[in-house]
């Protein structure tokens, strides 16, 4: 490589490493005041804001604003009907040439569309009033993401100003009620043009609700940690302080589980209703941290119970071995635990179905008993994704957790979820 080529590369790396983020300036022609515009454009790299005044043959005073190149930049006055100033911060050209800008004490400023437009095609703006914050709102429309942004009352962000939430707002005030509008995100900020995009994820609703939200149980959408695959969870917001991913849940026998290992793996069912998530999405999730597991279950009769684990994850492969720690609280479980008998515990055994036995009995347990679980040989007393039963179902092939031997029947729900421990 010649002097010249070294010198080349030498500059270009300079110059790359001197680059800085490109300004986003007020643009208008003739506004009566320049913090009257309220359209944004982002400015080439190297350029700055500008403000111009200028007259017309009226008599009559306006005001041009935009980007200009800064070797092009010169702050003059060269007549009391013309005057040019600029400036290197975003928005910094609401004021110049003798008027004010905006007031110090106000509310942020923040984009403003309310028709869905694709992401960066908004330039609309809209200083907020005292009391409101930046939203944006990011909805599924035939495969790609349409975005609206507005200012917003505080208080409707169901979050705390700076936060972001990802996923979808739900109001749900029954189990049966679904939300309305598959949303990419939900981003409230208080910061000026903070609601330009919604690029933070989260990977459970553990993490949804530690991210300062007040949020109710619902659907959301969540990113999983390793292949970054969107997809839809039931959020319990509401039980032992919430933040469970619901992996599990069973209320009303409407959804079959006596499934085949592909349904299994990859997930069945309705997130607002009966369904079960997808063993690798609850691998890919619960691989990246500690986690809880929690089961609470109703009898016939409405008597409830709930069982509570440590160090719930699933092992990588194809086989999705069960890791369970100790029990850390139970109530209506009686003698039975998930890490109980060595012959009957989940713990360390892989999960089988009906098509893929791997249990450690010589039948084939799924088979034997219409489930699908982490069956050693077989189960005692857990059997969790068996057929759905009545009031009077004692059958060991039917939907099942922790009964008394006085008290062998189905169970009339269930539901299993994991969070952040």
């Amino acid at each position: 490589m010649n002097v010249f080529k070294v010198l080349v590369l030498i500059w270009s790396i300079y110059i790359f490493e001197q680059k800085v983020e490109a300004l986003t300036c007020l643009k208008c022609d003739y506004v009566v005041q320049p913090r009257h515009c309220t359209t944004v454009i982002s400015c080439p790299d190297d350029d700055s804001c500008f403000v111009e005044k200028q007259t017309n043959a009226f008599g009559e005073t306006g005001y041009n604003l935009g980007c200009i190149s800064k070797r092009s930049c010169r702050n003059a006055i060269s007549s009391l009907s013309h005057c040019t100033q600029c400036c290197d911060m975003d928005l910094c050209n609401n004021a110049g040439c003798g008027k004010e800008g905006y007031p110090f004490q106000r509310a942020p400023v923040c984009y403003s569309c309310e028709n869905p437009l694709p992401e960066g095609r908004c330039h609309s703006i809209d200083v907020c009033q005292e009391g409101e914050v930046c939203s944006l709102n990011g909805e599924d429309s035939f495969g790609s993401i349409l975005y609206t942004s507005r200012c917003m009352p505080k208080d409707h962000c169901l979050s705390k100003p700076g936060s972001v939430l990802i996923g979808r707002r739900s109001h749900m005030t029954s189990t049966l009620t679904r939300s309305h509008g598959l949303h990419d995100c939900f981003n409230c900020c208080d910061a000026d043009l903070c609601n330009t995009n919604c690029k933070t994820r989260v990977k459970d609703c553990s993490e949804l609700l530690s991210s300062g939200a007040a949020l109710l149980s619902g659907v959301y959408t969540v990113t999983t940690p390793l292949t970054h695959t969107k997809i839809e969870v039931y959020c319990d917001m509401v039980t032992d302080g919430g933040g469970w991913t619901v992996f599990q849940r069973r209320f009303n026998g409407s959804v079959d589980f006596y499934r085949n290992f592909s349904e299994y793996e990859n997930g069945f069912g309705q997130k607002d209703g009966e369904h079960w998530l997808g063993l690798k999405f609850i691998q890919e999730i619960t691989s990246s941290g500690a986690y809880q597991l929690r089961v609470d279950f109703k009898r016939w009769g409405e008597t409830k119970g709930y069982d509570v684990y440590e160090n719930f994850s699933l092992q990588p492969g194809t086989n999705y071995t069960i890791n369970i720690g100790s029990r850390l609280q139970s109530l209506g479980v009686f003698k039975h635990s998930l890490n109980g008998a060595p012959n009957n515990s989940a713990a360390g055994c892989a999960f089988s179905t009906y098509d893929h036995d791997v249990d450690k009995h010589p039948m084939n347990c799924a088979e034997t008993y219409r489930g699908a679980w982490w069956y050693n040989a077989c189960f005692d007393a857990i059997n969790p994704n068996a057929l759905y039963g009545g009031p009077e179902t004692h059958e060991a092939r039917y939907m099942m957790y922790g009964f008394s031997d006085a008290d062998r029947l189905a169970l009339a729900a269930i539901t299993m979820m994991f969070k952040q421990a």
